[in-house]
């Protein structure tokens, strides 16, 4: 009988021998997984925090980037509304000289620029070269309604003369 319970318990003894490694090897897998998991967590709760933090950062910069813009968009539109009522004096300065005969020395060159108005006043050497000058400004682009009165000069050599004239501020721009 012993013989026989000895034969019995011998596939039991295999199959626990068979068993062990794997129940060895699945403990070993349940093992990793725990510790696996708890780095996963603890590495989830870390970007979280992360993302938090740069989410917090974002809107408080989004919140200076805004007022960044606000502050440039307002500067720009001083800076167009400065460029808009900027004149280029250089070019009524430049056509008046170019319109100028040799003859003609000013003592007084006069803008007002809020009535658009030029005043010429000077010494011209003859009558010839008010008449020429005139002419020559009659025919700029950036003036009109010249008043330069020939009749006002003195025949006693002192050409002294007064003009006007109306700046068209359209043309120059």
């Amino acid at each position: 009988m012993a013989k026989i319970a000895k034969q019995k318990d011998k596939p039991v003894k295999k199959i626990k021998k068979t068993l062990q490694p794997l129940l060895a090897v699945s403990f070993l897998f349940f093992v990793l997984s725990v510790i696996l998991s708890g780095i996963l967590l603890s590495t989830k709760i870390s970007l979280d925090k992360q993302y938090e933090k740069l989410n917090n950062q974002l809107s408080n910069n989004g919140q200076t980037f805004g007022k960044r813009i606000e502050d440039i968009n307002s500067l720009a539109e001083l800076l167009a509304d400065v460029q808009s009522k900027n004149i280029t004096w250089s070019l009524i300065l430049y056509e008046i000289a170019d319109k100028t005969p040799a003859g003609i020395k000013y003592s007084l060159l006069e803008i007002e620029k809020d009535k658009a108005l030029l005043r010429l006043a000077g010494h011209a050497e003859n009558k010839q070269d008010l008449v020429e000058l005139k002419n020559s400004l009659k025919k700029s682009f950036l003036l009109s309604k010249i008043n330069l009165p020939l009749d006002n000069i003195n025949n006693n050599g002192q050409n002294i003369f007064m003009a006007t004239a109306k700046i068209e501020f359209d043309n120059i721009k």
